[in-house]
């Protein structure tokens, strides 16, 4: 006999749903999901935030008194969240431990219940979030199925699909798993989308095809005999009603295909006390933070779309960051709702002018400035035309290639910067790690494919609006400022576009293993469209077989993958979105290594809270690696608003003891 479950997801701050609707909301959708509950006798698990709970107990505190009622006599069962619905892998573990430690805080005063089982919150998982459930003190976690599959394409061909999710460290959980396809079945048929027959046929070939246990449904209450007035092409309320449909479906799975209920809490039981045990990464380097539902909801949207994503997170990161080791709980969960998902995404206008003030008044409570900060641009540029330019500096500076290159030697590295293309960089060798070039320009021509038939260069600035068909760059010729101190070089230029200035500046130590590298752009809107920043070229042979991606993505530990899979970040997967993947990086920092050598990325997610993503193709005779950082990106929650930060990069090499 087959066995299935039902998770339902309950969230009052729902991005697309007015505050005064949230009493109809509760009428309408909460109310009937308990009654459906006890009058089915289905164990259920109901999910929701600690802010969703405290706000239900005081809009209608009968609906608490009775959930909680129903907890304890075993009716159904709680799924923890946290206190806010936050994307874990953007934010710092900081913020994610109080997250959780707030929302355990309400489910035992206002439920005295203590949830086993936590749901991953949009199902934005990486295995740093793995520690942070551990030490919150859940026995297992909800994941989306589906994607997971997709995240492991090419490891699954060797090993079975895990039952239990690592961590980064020594912790691993089990995975009560979600699944998409599912759950949206369901909503179809409750909708009549599709027929019922359909539907019951549908489960039932899953079931024939071995399935024994099914995640029925996974997903949120808000959809049924509720619409918000969302989307123009929602559909209208079945006159059926559809809670009445969805009890009937109910009915009918078991009734037809003898499919017993079982709860979340049983089937986690279940699985610490089998034998069935298969350990794994859910996430991988196509995939490192893989989320719900279709290829639309990756991480760029709640990174760097939305209403203007990139400015509030990063001021929650400024937050944060003064925050610290405070222990005032109400500034945390303030920071907390000020992180939550619904915000980032379809949020109405009235909701995010509140928001964005309770933002600022926190800010200037902190003392701390809400705004983008921007150093000072130098008045007058000091141009450099020919080699008699450069009689006033060192003789570690020089023009190469008939003035087309300007090349800096210092005690720990060689930069050579493209005059002709906006300061790009031909190439960076660190000698510390190696005596060729590690970043740099691949010319065009290369590679052997025509698909690659371009020059890929390195430090550059792309922007696009996709609806205008526009695009610029800031490969264009320069006359760049060059400043010598004592201890450092600074070199600086201006390129004028459609969409208004770009400003870059490298700062390089004259004696240390590093360089600074700042993009800037001055006086643009945030568009409808993408801009990527200071994209970095890895050059052919920079890294052996052995390479790895390192950075954070909301754990306290550090995340690994293995570059001998190829990926595209940047692919989009429609017209309509920019990109499919990309890295939390919620510590600002992002590294690649072999066994010998360390190349690092750092920048303060407080002054750009800026999105990475790589690229990383076989392709002969080689392989393109490139980083990329993403300000904007393109999806259906975009809305063109605010001004875009300055994003400082520094890009450092270390040895082999870099551990």
């Amino acid at each position: 006999m087959a066995k299935g479950y039902l998770i339902f997801h309950l969230n009052l701050a729902f991005s697309s749903i007015e505050e005064e609707l949230r009493p109809e909301l509760i009428q309408r959708c909460y109310w009937p999901l308990l009654k459906l509950i006890k009058r089915l006798g289905i164990p259920a698990g109901v999910e929701l935030t600690g802010w969703t709970l405290q706000e239900i107990n005081r809009l209608n505190s009968g609906w608490v008194k009775n959930f909680a009622g129903m907890l304890k006599d075993g009716d159904c069962d709680l799924i923890g969240s946290g206190w806010s619905q936050i994307i874990g892998p953007l934010v710092p573990a900081k913020v994610n431990n109080w997250n959780q430690k707030l929302g355990l805080l309400a489910y035992k005063e206002y439920l005295n219940y203590s949830p086993k089982i936590a749901l991953v919150n949009e199902m934005a998982f990486s295995s740093g979030m793995v520690d942070i459930y551990t030490n919150a003190g859940y026995q297992g976690i909800v994941m989306d199925r589906d994607n997971v599959r997709l995240a492991l394409k090419n490891e699954l061909k060797n090993f079975g699909m895990p039952n239990h999710a690592k961590g980064t460290d020594a912790q691993v959980l089990p995975v009560i798993w979600a699944d998409s396809t599912l759950f949206q079945r369901l909503q179809r048929a409750v909708h009549g989308e599709i027929s019922t027959k359909e539907y019951i046929d549908y489960v039932e070939r899953r079931i024939s095809s071995g399935e024994q246990v099914l995640p029925i449904y996974s997903n949120d209450v808000e959809i049924f005999d509720f619409r918000p007035g969302r989307f123009e092409a929602e559909a209208e309320l079945h006159p059926e009603g559809e809670w009445n449909r969805l009890e009937n479906i109910l009915k009918t799975l078991k009734q037809d295909l003898a499919l017993e209920w079982i709860s979340p809490n049983q089937l986690l039981g279940e699985m610490l006390a089998g034998d069935r045990y298969l350990a794994g990464y859910l996430s991988s380097l196509t995939y490192p933070v893989p989320v719900k539902k279709q290829a639309k909801y990756n991480l760029a949207r709640w990174a760097v779309t939305g209403r203007n994503d990139i400015w509030l997170n990063t001021i929650c990161h400024r937050i944060a960051k003064k925050l610290n080791d405070s222990t005032n709980m109400t500034d945390w969960s303030t920071l907390c709702e000020l992180w939550a998902s619904d915000l980032r995404t379809h949020i109405t206008l009235s909701r995010w002018n509140k928001s964005t003030h309770v933002l600022r008044l926190m800010c200037s409570k902190l003392g701390i400035s809400s705004e983008f900060e921007y150093q000072k641009l130098p008045k007058k540029n000091v141009p450099i035309i020919n080699l008699n330019g450069l009689k006033n500096f060192s003789q570690s500076i020089s023009l190469e290639d008939d003035g087309m290159y300007l090349k800096l030697e210092c005690e720990q590295l060689n930069l050579v910067l493209n005059l002709k293309r906006g300061l790009s960089i031909k190439e960076l060798t660190f000698k510390r790690i190696s005596k060729n070039p590690i970043l740099g320009t691949i010319p065009h021509g290369y590679f052997d494919s025509i698909n690659y038939g371009a020059d890929f260069y390195s430090g550059t600035t792309i922007a696009e609006l996709v609806s205008d068909q526009i695009r610029v760059t800031d490969l264009s010729q320069v006359e760049p400022s060059v400043v010598e101190t004592l201890n450092e070089w600074i070199i600086s230029s201006v390129v004028n576009t459609k969409f208004g200035e770009i400003h870059k500046k490298y700062t390089i130590p004259k004696k240390e293993s590093y360089i600074n590298v700042s993009v800037r752009l001055k006086d643009w809107k945030r568009p409808a469209g993408i801009i990527r920043v200071l994209i970095m070229t890895l050059l052919p042979g920079a890294f052996n077989e052995d390479a790895k991606i390192h950075t954070i993505n909301g754990g306290l530990n550090q995340e690994v993958f293995s570059l001998n899979f190829d990926c595209d970040h940047s692919m989009p997967p429609s017209t309509f979105v920019s990109c499919n993947s990309g890295f939390g990086s919620s510590e600002g920092w992002i590294a690649i290594s072999d066994n010998s050598n360390y190349l690092e990325f750092k920048w303060d997610p407080a002054k750009s809270a800026i999105f990475p993503m790589l690229v990383n193709k076989k392709v002969e005779p080689a392989s393109l690696t490139r980083l990329i950082f993403s300000l904007t990106e393109l999806d259906d929650t975009t809305k063109p608003d605010g001004m875009l930060p300055e994003f400082d990069l520094r890009i450092a090499a270390k040895c082999s003891n870099f551990k």
